[in-house]
């Protein structure tokens, strides 16, 4: 039996060449998380290459004092129509099971660097039993599809209300996913019997019409 008990990654960046620009980093802390299809290697790279030209806005933010201060971030709208990241990619976000391992990784890497490289941070921490749980799943493949969409609610439910990991809720979470699955396969095998059983009427009677008409005297067919 598979435990789904987790440890941290031990190396989380897919791609040792990754690197964050200092406005991603200010972005990421004044408005709105990343999304994670912007943790591909292929959007992080092109994000620092062409950090100066990237569209930017300004945002309010009080500084350490608690004044209020201005600061200049990424437009995620506009940088999204730039990475051609689609705003209504539903709770797959666009991102293939190749590419939300990538993601993941880069995710992860993302949160320890914010946190100065302690790697057992609360957040961070949370992050690498949340991945990982999916992750060293034997069919997380397989489940793929049925568990991003899970995955995705989890996630927005940390953003509102942080709490610490909860094991229990993800394998409650996990059944729902096999459930899920379990009922497509059964209602595909439904329907394709469905299928084969009224193919094979239409045959049936295709070959007694045939039939009659051959014994048939005079037949005008």
């Amino acid at each position: 039996m598979v435990k789904d008990v987790v440890e941290v990654m031990d190396n989380p960046v897919a791609h040792p060449d990754i690197q964050f620009t200092d406005l991603f980093i200010i972005t990421a802390n004044t408005s709105s998380p990343f999304a994670l299809p912007f943790f591909t290697y292929t959007h992080l790279t092109f994000i620092y290459a062409h950090q100066n030209d990237l569209p930017k806005c300004k945002a309010l933010i009080e500084d350490k004092d608690g004044k209020p201060t201005t600061v200049s971030t990424y437009d995620i709208a506009k940088l999204c129509n730039k990475l051609g990241i689609p705003k209504e990619s539903g709770k797959l976000e666009g991102l293939t099971f190749s590419k939300y391992q990538e993601a993941s990784k880069n995710y992860y890497a993302f949160e320890v660097m914010c946190t100065k490289g302690r790697v057992n941070s609360v957040q961070a921490n949370w992050y690498a039993w949340h991945f990982q749980f999916f992750l060293r799943k034997p069919d997380s493949k397989e489940l793929y599809p049925f568990w991003k969409p899970i995955e995705f609610d989890l996630c927005q439910q940390r953003i509102l209300h942080p709490t610490p990991f909860n094991i229990e809720i993800y394998r409650g979470a996990w059944l729902k996913a096999e459930i899920t699955r379990d009922n497509q396969e059964t209602q595909e095998v439904a329907t394709s019997a469905v299928l084969s059983a009224n193919s094979g009427s239409f045959f049936a009677h295709c070959h007694i019409i045939l039939q009659t008409t051959r014994t048939l005297p005079n037949s005008t067919i």
